[in-house]
Protein backbone atom coordinates (compact mmCIF):
# COMPACT_ATOMS: atom_id res chain seq x y z
CA UNK A 1 0.00 0.00 0.00
CA UNK A 2 2.72 2.33 0.73
CA UNK A 3 5.74 0.42 -0.62
CA UNK A 4 7.86 0.68 2.59
CA UNK A 5 9.03 -2.73 3.78
CA UNK A 6 8.35 -3.12 7.27
CA UNK A 7 8.29 -7.05 8.49
CA UNK A 8 5.85 -6.53 11.20
CA UNK A 9 3.19 -4.71 9.18
CA UNK A 10 3.39 -6.69 5.55
CA UNK A 11 3.12 -10.25 7.27
CA UNK A 12 0.01 -9.21 8.51
CA UNK A 13 -1.56 -7.61 5.99
CA UNK A 14 -0.30 -10.31 3.37
CA UNK A 15 -1.91 -13.10 5.73
CA UNK A 16 -5.16 -11.18 5.80
CA UNK A 17 -5.75 -9.93 2.20
CA UNK A 18 -4.29 -13.71 0.92
CA UNK A 19 -5.96 -16.10 3.61
CA UNK A 20 -8.54 -13.85 5.48
CA UNK A 21 -6.41 -14.25 9.13
CA UNK A 22 -5.97 -12.00 11.74
CA UNK A 23 -3.83 -11.87 14.87
CA UNK A 24 -5.81 -13.19 17.83
CA UNK A 25 -4.66 -10.60 20.09
CA UNK A 26 -3.65 -6.62 19.00
CA UNK A 27 0.13 -6.06 18.11
CA UNK A 28 1.78 -2.69 17.58
CA UNK A 29 4.62 -2.55 15.43
CA UNK A 30 7.85 -0.41 15.59
CA UNK A 31 7.76 2.93 13.91
CA UNK A 32 9.46 2.71 10.57
CA UNK A 33 12.34 5.37 9.97
CA UNK A 34 11.17 8.33 8.48
CA UNK A 35 12.20 9.00 4.97
CA UNK A 36 14.79 11.61 4.33
CA UNK A 37 14.67 13.77 0.79
CA UNK A 38 17.39 13.26 -1.41
CA UNK A 39 20.53 16.07 -1.14
CA UNK A 40 20.38 18.58 -2.96
CA UNK A 41 23.69 18.79 -5.69
CA UNK A 42 26.59 20.91 -4.82
CA UNK A 43 26.61 23.68 -7.17
CA UNK A 44 30.07 24.14 -9.43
Amino acid sequence: MTGLVTPCINSRVDAYLVDGRTDSQDVTCAPHATPEPPKAAAKS
